[in-house]
């Protein structure tokens, strides 16, 4: 059996992608769920059935997203074709250190430096809000969840930024080009084109960000580029999925005038 990994960082549409690629391997049509800012968060249809037992205690990301998760990734035996998302990148000294990296194959997202105040976009719209929105409803309790939204008030701290004010489109833009500029140097820049090993590269498959919604003569480049690697065809409802996700993105890009006429990354707030 083999399992598969799906690794992105936060807001890269990786919730999505990874319903998808499960349907497909699964043979599944159930509808994905899109709320109004165009998450995927509120359906998740995979499975994956990871040995847990095999990754260290961590403080603040759950197991699966461990920074060197691809050190002790194991999938276990299950009758269906598990897909694990996360946002540990697979680095290939770790997959040389995992005597069963030869049972598991790997899809990464991977992005332009210009995909990051898009990306980080998201992450406020999908991630965030959600995120504070619990916070101002209950308070602050001691649980996994709490422990990363204090790491998140922790992040506003530094840049700043009153988190009772991240619903103004200003803000917003403030925090995804300060954020993107952080990601540059810290470990998400694996992410960043990808450099894959030559020894890994026959079991990785590497889609950008932005060709998950580059249109195609079949559809779109992404989706192509992932039924030909896993040798699957598309389902109508899966293709009814992927094409509600781009529609939505599309609505969102337009309610952002830094999105849509100001794409370039700048290494200072413009």
């Amino acid at each position: 059996m083999t399992g598969y990994s799906l690794s992105f960082i936060a807001g890269s549409s990786g919730r999505f992608l990874s319903n998808i690629t499960y349907s497909l391997l699964n043979n599944l049509k159930e509808d994905i769920d899109y709320c109004e800012v165009n998450s995927a968060h509120n359906t998740n249809l995979f499975k994956s059935n990871i040995d847990l037992s095999t990754i260290p205690d961590i403080n603040f990301r759950a197991k699966i997203h461990h920074l060197r998760l691809f050190r002790y990734l194991h999938f276990l035996p299950t009758e269906y074709v598990p897909v694990l998302p996360t946002h540990s990148y697979p680095i290939s000294q770790d997959l040389d250190l995992n005597p069963y990296s030869n049972t598991f194959k790997m899809i990464v997202i991977g992005i332009k430096e210009d995909d990051l105040i898009e990306i980080n976009t998201n992450y406020v719209l999908k991630n965030l809000h959600r995120i504070i929105n619990r916070y101002i409803r209950n308070g602050c309790q001691d649980s996994i969840e709490d422990i990363y939204l204090q790491e998140t008030l922790k992040l506003l701290a530094e840049f700043k930024i009153n988190f009772l004010s991240l619903h103004k489109k200003e803000v917003i833009e403030k925090f995804a080009r300060l954020h993107s500029i952080k990601q540059l140097k810290s470990s998400y820049i694996g992410f960043i084109e990808p450099k894959i090993n030559p020894k890994y590269v026959d079991k990785t498959l590497v889609i950008y960000y932005n060709e998950l919604f580059e249109k195609t003569n079949t559809g779109y480049k992404g989706l192509d580029m992932l039924c030909e690697w896993l040798n699957v065809s598309p389902s109508n409802e899966v293709i009814n999925n992927y094409t509600r996700y781009v529609s939505g993105r599309e609505s969102l890009l337009q309610k952002f005038e830094f999105l849509t006429k100001r794409r370039k990354l700048c290494m200072t707030v413009c």
